[in-house]
């Protein structure tokens, strides 16, 4: 009930101090574009925080303290995804293959984490601190990698297209995200853990749809430039 309450009174201020004041960005460029970009930083969103939260609960319960969980994995999580956001300059996702060889292999990654990630877990689980810690930094990392690229790559397919609704989309993204981590920990709480590192797998495999959905220019329109999407999480 408490989860409840805070996810209603959270899509209450989101919707007045966001949603609302923002939807005269999106007046004018097109039904194409509006629907694919929200859809697309709407799922980034909410993927990324399910994989955040499943991770940081689980691994929480694994090194034996929240201030472990706090300091090593969410520093781990946020560092790898700035490294991600980062990489995408160099490895830009501005051809079809490549932006849905990305996104399967991000969602493979987090589908595929249910069915070996218990079993290391628990033979370690008696290792000390300076053995386990690693081992967090080492299942965090690709993750982190992969679902860096999302933000960034999504960004510059806007500007490729139309920047004016740029303010949208990162209105969208934010409120995405602070809805789905209360919804995440309900979900972990009412279906298990492992079951948000499902949906935010098939957050990732709907990408596919909603970035081919914005469109994709020429792959000059594409060529990263430096900005502010560098070490964004999300």
């Amino acid at each position: 009930m408490t989860l409840v309450i805070l996810f209603l009174c959270s899509l209450l201020l989101v919707n007045r101090i966001i949603v609302y004041p923002m939807r005269p960005a999106i007046a004018d460029v097109g039904r194409r574009l509006a629907v694919g970009g929200t859809a697309y930083f709407m799922l980034i969103g909410v993927g990324f925080m399910c994989s955040e939260m499943g991770l940081l609960q689980r691994l929480s319960v694994f090194l034996g303290h929240p201030i472990y969980s706090l300091s090593i994995v969410l520093f781990s999580l946020i560092l790898t995804t700035g490294m991600g956001s980062l990489f995408s300059e160099k490895f830009p996702l501005n051809t079809r293959p490549r932006f849905v060889l990305w996104a399967m292999l991000a969602s493979a990654y987090l589908a595929a984490l249910p069915t070996w990630l218990p079993q290391m877990l628990h033979a370690f689980e008696s290792a000390p601190l300076l053995i386990r810690a690693p081992l967090c930094v080492a299942v965090i990392a690709p993750a982190g990698v992969l679902l860096g690229f999302g933000f960034p790559t999504g960004m510059r397919f806007i500007d490729a297209v139309d920047r004016r609704p740029t303010p949208w989309f990162w209105g969208i993204n934010g409120a995405a995200g602070v809805l789905a981590s209360s919804a995440a920990v309900a979900v972990s709480i009412a279906f298990g853990i492992y079951v948000t590192f499902l949906i935010s797998a098939f957050c990732y495999v709907l990408l596919i749809p909603a970035g081919l959905l914005i469109g994709f220019e020429p792959a000059a329109a594409l060529v990263p430039r430096s900005g502010p999407f560098v070490g964004e999480r999300t």
